[in-house]
């Protein structure tokens, strides 16, 4: 907290806080994040705060006493927390200058075999972050199952997954 005090006395780096709400075990906090927050002087250009929702993920944690709360409760508890304080709680990409644009173009279908060159691990387990050898550069996560480190070999892959732009693959 003193650090990000300091940063909004004295710099211009605008701060955002982005507290997790985690339904039956912080929800106090909140109102006090947000006072706080109010009395130092966060969101200098930008919304100052980001409340999050947990939400349970694959991949997470998995905290044994969260309760689940649905976003129409979240949105409700966030506008009465709005009125309450007079600050904008509920934030849209608008609100930093977002815009949407086209997607880029999509070079690798799903069921294509291309090469790949391999330049690290990825985030999880069997993960391996690859960019192809030829074509369209696209970084292209490679799922292998031995231990091995692969980083700067070559595999020829097929592409079972991408949503985005982001490729999953199995090598051939």
């Amino acid at each position: 907290m003193e650090i990000t005090e300091y940063i909004v006395r004295n710099t211009n780096t605008d701060v955002l806080l982005a507290p997790l709400l985690l339904p039956g075990v912080n929800d106090d906090d909140i109102p006090k994040i947000i006072e706080w927050g109010l009395r130092i002087g966060v969101g200098k250009r930008f919304p100052p705060f980001g409340i999050q929702l947990f939400l349970r993920h694959k991949h997470g944690r998995k905290p044994p006493n969260i309760r689940r709360m649905s976003w129409a409760e979240f949105y409700s508890r966030l506008r009465f927390l709005e009125s309450k304080y007079g600050v904008k709680l509920i934030v849209r990409e608008e609100d930093f200058g977002i815009e949407r644009r086209p997607l880029i173009p999509i070079p690798y279908k799903i069921g294509e075999r291309i090469k790949v060159k391999i330049l690290a691990p990825g985030w999880l387990r069997n993960e391996w972050i690859a960019i192809p050898v030829k074509g369209p550069e696209r970084v292209i996560t490679v799922l292998l199952d031995d231990k091995e480190d692969y980083r700067g070999m070559k595999l020829s892959v097929r592409i079972i997954g991408n949503k985005h732009n982001i490729y999953l693959a199995r090598p051939t």
